[in-house]
């Protein structure tokens, strides 16, 4: 799923009913709570996804980027296994001249006949999606397992899902009142400022999209393939709709609503008691799991690690990172209000540490009191030593995974924030390890 971001989800404890056909996928399969993408863009995201590598390792930091020919993709090591390969996508960043991610897919429909507000042919509906997938799937004759990778760009903006579902929601909470000036143009609609309503048409998305998944595992089970598939939902990356001053957009933020994603997993191999694994789990982790379920060896070059262990205790161990970044290559006409600016952000199960990379600032969060990254807590005075010894530890640490990262894209070095700085060089004389 394309621009999905998890808390929207009813699977995800959302109070509208967004998901009622993944709620039940997840009854019989199990959830991660915390799915980090690396980058809220979808072509070096879903690079991400299919090669296990992180968007830096791969050079590809926007969607106009192409794929390398070294790194292997999860298309071409099950297709050299036996498998029967096909993408089905709908959305323009993925289609094969722009993204080069059709390596390894004996398949590869990318075909876009819908428009996107006056531009034409940039997507392609999620029904006529799922109906190229079935069809696909009915034809085939072969005895060879398969993999199918079926992409909908749907939730992407403009979100007009069409009868029932635009309006499924609408009559909820109204505001917050926007100017028109910081929506962005291919959002808006006549006159309405109203966040509400583009709120209601997002997850209005969301459900169509959940409609559309539920098609398709009705064909998985009328060809007779259900119980014996291994599925995973999951999204690229999420969707700012009013928080952190950024609309119904993504790309240039990095706060939680714009990476964190949802992940379900369902079928051979795994836990069918609907369990919620805890812990952090990145987009690279994706492929060495679903290789593992397959009891087959990870690519030597992969950097995500297999979940696989998780599935039993519940628990991801060893707690890990994930990095996300943004617009380390610029982006022309970037709206209004959004920071089309580089930035970082390394998180651990407590923490968030976010780099500004022009202006070299860095802000911190708490997320176990501060669940939505509101209060950074580097421009707050700590109230004692204790409290400050517990950030000058998280920030070091975060800093210095956010230093290598950044130094595989940028070699020259970057100055610390005076803040930041600052917090470092204090003295206290009390050690205290983060929580």
């Amino acid at each position: 799923m394309d621009a999905v971001r998890a808390d929207h989800l009813s699977t995800y404890g959302y109070q509208r009913e967004t998901s009622p056909r993944l709620d039940a996928l997840a009854r019989g399969g199990v959830v991660f709570e915390t799915v980090i993408s690396p980058i809220p863009q979808t072509g070096p995201a879903c690079a991400s996804l299919l090669t296990g590598r992180w968007p830096a390792s791969l050079a590809l930091h926007a969607n106009d980027q192409r794929l390398s020919p070294g790194p292997r993709t999860l298309g071409e090591v099950l297709g050299a296994a036996g498998y029967e390969t096909a993408g089905f996508v709908s959305g323009y960043p993925l289609i094969r001249t722009l993204a080069g991610l059709d390596r390894g897919f004996s398949t590869f429909d990318d075909e876009m006949p819908d428009a996107r507000g006056i531009v034409a042919q940039v997507q392609r509906r999620g029904s006529k999606t799922t109906a190229a997938a079935l069809r696909w799937l009915a034809r085939r004759s072969s005895q060879q397992p398969f993999f199918l990778w079926v992409h909908y760009y749907d939730p992407h903006g403009d979100y007009l899902p069409g009868p029932p579902f635009e309006t499924m929601f609408a009559g909820g909470p109204k505001g917050p009142f926007l100017s028109v000036e910081v929506i962005p143009q291919y959002q808006r609609r006549g006159n309405s400022t109203d966040a509400g309503d583009y709120i209601a048409r997002y997850d209005g998305e969301l459900r169509y999209v959940d409609n559309e998944i539920g098609k398709l595992l009705d064909g998985l089970a009328k060809l007779g393939h259900r119980e014996s598939t291994l599925i995973a939902v999951v999204s690229d990356h999420g969707e700012n709709l009013v928080e952190h001053g950024a609309y119904f957009d993504h790309g240039n933020e990095i706060y939680l609503e714009a990476v964190q994603v949802p992940l379900v997993l369902a079928g051979p191999g795994v836990p069918a008691d609907g369990r919620r694994i805890r812990g952090i789990a990145r987009i690279p982790d994706m492929m060495p799991t679903l290789l593992g379920l397959l009891r087959m060896e990870s690519q030597a070059d992969v950097e995500g690690v297999s979940l696989v262990a998780s599935l039993a205790s519940s628990t991801i161990t060893p707690s890990r990172e994930a990095f996300s970044e943004a617009r380390l290559e610029p982006a022309e006409g970037a709206t209004l209000v959004s920071g089309g600016t580089p930035k970082l952000a390394a998180r651990d199960e407590r923490f968030t540490v976010l780099w500004r990379l022009a202006t070299g600032k860095v802000e911190l969060y708490d997320r176990s009191t501060d669940p939505h990254e509101e209060r950074d807590i580097l421009s707050t005075t700590p109230p004692d030593p204790v409290d400050e010894q517990i950030r000058v530890t998280v920030c070091t640490r975060l800093q210095a995974l956010l230093d290598a990262q950044t130094r595989r894209v940028r070699p020259e070095p970057r100055v610390l924030s005076p803040e930041l700085r600052a917090l470092l060089e204090r003295r206290v004389t009390k050690r205290v390890e983060p929580g």
